[in-house]
């Protein structure tokens, strides 16, 4: 348990320090970039789960870093038995810390509406209702990918069974998505990888300009 407390403790710290970055490198208007990256947790306390992130920058310069599931609003035994309250899941570090990110793709400005307007279609302020079999966090990212340009397969037998219903979804649309299957941590320092090049390569074009412009 202590270690538990303390790796959430890290990726809380970590992921601060990451939007930080996120934030200097992505903070001037420009060309949109934002990633749409899907998970799964099959450890979950009560059931397995899927979810999305959308980190990168609109092309106002806005900064993006949100995550977003669909689950019940209390676990109770009727969830095996009727359809019960919903609610939007905003994804926090210490829980994606145990989970999985298997693919990822850029979507642009357009795309990244569609998806929030997913958020609030499935929200207090739409139809919140969860289904275990016909309306649950499998059924919420599945929209989420079409509204991102995927090909989507909802075969019947994947559909309570978040990793392989990601996974096949990842093969389907192979040629249009990044592959990862690699852990939070890793994912993480990833990202972190990416965005010290962005902002090396910020810089130096930033010098070059500056260059340019005293000659």
């Amino acid at each position: 348990m202590l270690r538990k407390f303390v790796l959430a403790v890290q990726m809380r710290t970590f992921l601060a320090a990451l939007v930080a970055l996120c934030a200097l490198v992505w903070s001037a208007p420009g060309a949109a970039q934002v990633t749409i990256a899907f998970w799964s947790q099959d450890t979950g306390e009560y059931f397995p789960h899927a979810f999305v992130t959308l980190r990168g920058h609109m092309k106002d310069g806005e900064v993006v870093d949100e995550s977003y599931g669909f689950t019940v609003k209390t676990v109770s035994p009727l969830i095996l038995l009727t359809d019960v309250a919903g609610k939007i899941d905003f994804t926090e570090p210490d829980y994606m810390a145990n989970s999985d990110v298997w693919f990822e793709l850029d979507i642009d400005d357009r795309q990244v509406e569609r998806v929030r307007s997913l958020v609030t279609e499935w929200g207090d302020e739409g139809d919140n209702t969860y289904s275990l079999n016909n309306r649950n966090c499998v059924h919420f990212v599945a929209e989420a990918m079409r509204r991102s340009g995927l090909v989507v397969e909802p075969r019947e037998e994947l559909m309570k069974k978040p990793k392989s219903f990601t996974i096949h979804q990842m093969e389907l649309n192979a040629d249009e998505v990044n592959q990862l299957g690699m852990s939070a941590p890793d994912y993480w320092a990833l990202l972190e990888k990416r965005d010290a090049g962005a902002m090396e390569a910020a810089q130096t074009s930033a010098g070059a300009e500056a260059a340019s412009g005293s000659n």
